[in-house]
C-alpha cells in the first residue's frame, strides 16, 4: 500500500506571510544642520550670555578684558569657517559681524584685517575704554598699546595687569 503525501491545508495564512506591494522610496532624509550653524549656536549660547555682562559692565576688570574673550571666540569660529568652507576661503569682516554681531557685542568693535587661514589677524577694541586685543593665526591674544605687543599667556587678567602692560609698552 503506498502512503499518500499529507494534503496541505487551505484557509487562512500565517501571519507575515501575506504578500506585500513592493515599498515605496524611502522617506525624506532630515536635512544635516552644518558644523558652522551648530559652533555658531552653541558658541551664541555659551558666550553670548557672557558677552552681554561684559559689554555692558562700565568699570572694572571685565569692561577692560572683554574684547580678549571676543577674539578668542572668533578665531575658533574661523577654524570651524575653514574646515567648513575649506582652508583657502577667507574668514572675512562679514563672517566676524555674523558671528558677533547684534546687541551683545555693541561695544565691541571687531576689525578682521587678513582672513586667510595662515595668515589670520584680527583686532577688537572696546569702544568705552580703547583697549585693544589683537589675535594671530595661531590664536594667540596680544595685547596691544600703540604699536606695542604683549602676548597673553592667561586670560585671566585683571585691572592691573592691563595696566602694567601698557606701562611696560611705554617704556617705564
Amino acid at each position: 500500500m503506498a502512503q499518500e503525501a499529507p494534503r496541505r491545508r487551505r484557509g487562512k495564512k500565517r501571519p507575515g506571510t501575506e504578500e506585500r506591494p513592493p515599498p515605496s522610496s524611502p522617506p525624506p532624509a532630515k536635512k544635516k544642520t552644518s558644523g558652522l550653524v551648530k559652533f555658531l549656536i552653541i558658541l551664541a549660547l555659551a558666550g553670548g550670555g557672557t558677552g552681554i555682562v561684559l559689554s555692558q559692565q562700565k568699570g572694572g576688570e571685565d569692561f577692560q578684558t572683554a574684547p580678549m574673550f571676543v577674539l578668542d571666540q572668533l578665531f575658533m569660529g574661523c577654524k570651524v569657517f575653514w574646515y567648513e568652507a575649506g582652508p583657502g576661503t577667507p574668514c572675512s569682516q562679514e563672517q566676524a559681524d555674523l558671528m558677533f554681531g547684534g546687541p551683545k557685542h555693541v561695544d565691541i568693535e571687531i576689525t578682521v584685517y587678513d582672513g586667510g587661514m595662515n595668515s589670520f589677524t584680527a583686532q577688537a577694541k572696546h569702544k568705552g575704554n580703547g583697549k585693544v586685543f589683537l589675535v594671530d593665526d595661531d590664536g594667540v591674544v596680544y595685547f596691544k598699546h600703540n604699536e606695542c605687543l604683549v602676548e597673553l599667556k592667561d586670560f585671566d587678567l585683571s585691572l592691573s595687569d592691563v595696566e602694567e602692560m601698557e606701562a611696560r609698552c611705554m617704556g617705564t
